[in-house]
């Protein structure tokens, strides 16, 4: 089998066309590149972009969130054969360059890459066997072990995160490179002021997965649905199907003031949320990828010209640093929660830090930035 010059096929286990960092890396490298397919599955949520050098070979994941014991075997089957077609698609594509993002098909994206003498990059989302004790995180951390030495370029999303991998790998950390995930930002026909129903009142929002097991949204939704003078808005993907129990609690709440949205486009929100007051990451620390996370929200809400509240977590910590545009607490429990909310509240100069942490954005930080690092890193490993 031949290589194609100048290709680079993308490997994705995610929801592709609504996974922000892969379709942000994609879009950028199809600049450098004659080719780039990217390889992943869709829900059917939203079609991916229509951009010059770059396709998707999507595959239809539609599973079911009933629970129940058939349901659940399902479910496994359905993913299983859809990884098992996503696998036999990148050993029949011929690229110069494998991109594999998280490591379930990175071995797949590695022997193509040894049999056509192309290059191999790993992009490492996720710390496995930090994930918990489960079978499954077990067997992607021993399909890491043998094969992430062997990469040409590893890359992750912060220094925080390479530093743990540096030690956990015995792999040097100036050969991990960190691209943040900045947020594209482009015009949205909606605006989240029009949702909210009292002028008078502080404005919250969370956006971004709907997970119960490492997101504390139930406390976050039973919290503010009993306090007088907030408003929150939830929206995001429900692939769990995990909406409808925080519906249930906030139909249980005194006050009528938490809103659910349908997601929309990633390189939407930040001009979708302008206008907000407070942007909330409820993380739970539930292991050390929490710990280490460098969540799109963060930057997101900056650059709406919300202040955060978040759990604490370095990235976050850093730049809170540089500018006062956040504050990171222990939101986990209600107490916890209702106390910060009711502090950020009484802060007279909620404006102006609101304020700094946009102006902050706008000065140093951006996806071009992280754009450019991206197309170097890969530009280089063609001569390696």
């Amino acid at each position: 089998m031949t290589v194609e010059p100048s290709k680079l096929l993308m490997v994705s286990v995610s929801n592709v066309p609504v996974d922000g960092r892969v379709v942000r890396s994609a879009i950028a490298l199809a600049t450098g590149f004659n080719s780039v397919r990217v390889v992943g599955f869709t829900r059917g949520e939203r079609n991916p972009p229509e951009i010059d050098n770059l396709d998707f070979k999507l595959f239809f994941l539609k599973e079911s969130s009933q629970n129940g014991c058939i349901s659940s075997i399902l479910r496994s089957f359905f993913r299983l054969w859809i990884l098992i077609r996503m696998a036999w698609t990148v050993l029949i594509t011929g690229a110069s360059v494998y991109y594999s993002h998280e490591a379930h098909l990175l071995p797949v994206a590695w022997l193509a890459a040894k049999i056509r003498r192309a290059k191999i990059i790993y992009d490492i989302h996720e710390i496995y066997g930090e994930m918990g004790t489960g079978l499954a995180s077990r067997i992607l951390e021993g399909f890491e072990i043998p094969l992430i030495r062997k990469c040409d370029v590893l890359i992750t999303t912060n220094m925080d995160r390479a530093s743990i991998i540096s030690k956990k790998y015995n792999i040097s950390c100036s050969k991990i490179n960190a691209i943040r995930n900045m947020p594209i930002i482009n015009p949205c026909p909606q605006n989240i002021v029009d949702v909210f129903a009292n002028v008078k009142t502080v404005k919250c929002v969370y956006h971004g997965r709907i997970s119960l097991s490492d997101r504390a949204l139930d406390v976050l939704v039973k919290t503010i649905g009993s306090m007088q003078g907030f408003e929150l808005v939830i929206l995001g993907i429900d692939s769990l199907g995990q909406r409808a129990k925080l519906e249930k609690i906030a139909e249980q709440s005194p006050f009528r003031n938490i809103f659910f949205l349908d997601p929309i486009p990633p390189d939407q929100l930040v001009s979708f949320s302008t206008g907000a007051d407070v942007g909330i990451l409820p993380y739970r620390n539930i292991g050390l990828n929490t710990t280490l996370a460098s969540p799109n929200k963060l930057w997101e809400y900056i650059a709406s010209g919300l202040f955060v509240l978040t759990t604490p977590f370095p990235e976050a910590l850093r730049l809170f640093e540089s500018c006062p545009s956040g504050i990171a607490a222990d939101i986990s429990s209600e107490k916890g929660l209702r106390n910060q909310l009711e502090f950020i509240k009484s802060m007279p100069d909620l404006e102006l830090r609101k304020k700094a942490g946009e102006q902050y954005f706008n000065k140093h930080l951006s996806w071009k930035k992280e754009a450019e690092k991206l197309q170097n890193i890969v530009s280089r490993s063609l001569h390696f």
